[in-house]
């Protein structure tokens, strides 16, 4: 089965974010044990806090690893747009913060004016 991931491969070597290289992975984990509904796999290579994991079939939701390393990429994709979309979601919400913020200070300020 396969999960897809990036890594970056310059990261102490870039100076700016725009400058590291970054490439997609795929990581392969094989089958140990399969069921009707489930496959079990062995992940310790990839990852020390998992010695096996199960994986349904149904493909319903978010899955760990795919049969296909085009399911993986598939996947991979719309975790990305997902990020994306929160990340967007936050920094509108950042920026509304920062705009009432100003505001306020603009209150305190001319209030502070008007008591001296």
């Amino acid at each position: 089965m396969y999960k897809c991931g990036y890594q970056i491969t310059n990261q102490g070597e870039a100076e700016t974010y725009s400058q590291q290289k970054i490439e997609v992975i795929f990581f392969e984990f094989p089958i140990t044990k399969e069921t009707p509904q489930s496959y079990w796999i062995d992940a310790a290579k990839w990852d020390y806090k998992l010695s096996k994991k199960l994986v349904l079939k149904d493909g319903s939701g978010k899955r760990f690893a795919y049969l296909k390393k085009e399911d993986a990429l598939r996947g991979f994709l719309h975790k990305r747009l997902s990020y994306g979309a929160r990340l967007r979601s936050g920094l509108k919400n950042n920026e509304r913060l920062i705009g009432l913020i100003n505001e306020e200070q603009l209150k305190l300020s001319d209030n502070a004016k008007q008591g001296s």
